[in-house]
């Protein structure tokens, strides 16, 4: 559960995590100019995934080894 010290420091931490992968998405889908609309998916899928690991990260981070 989310509750707790380290709460007010998850969002921001998350955040970071999910940027870190921004730069290398947003090239890789910016480069692939022969198929603009598979590309724009794939990249957007991809950037989907950065969240999620983003997220799952910082709450890993945080909360391993917390005991309630």
């Amino acid at each position: 559960m989310m509750i707790g010290d380290f709460c007010a420091l998850y969002i921001p931490l998350g955040e970071f995590f999910t940027f870190l992968f921004v730069l290398p998405i947003a090239a890789r889908a910016l480069s692939q100019d022969d198929r603009p609309l598979g590309s724009s998916i794939v990249g957007g899928a991809r950037f989907a995934g950065a969240i999620a690991m983003g997220y799952t990260l910082a709450y890993s981070l945080l909360e391993a080894g917390r005991t309630p």
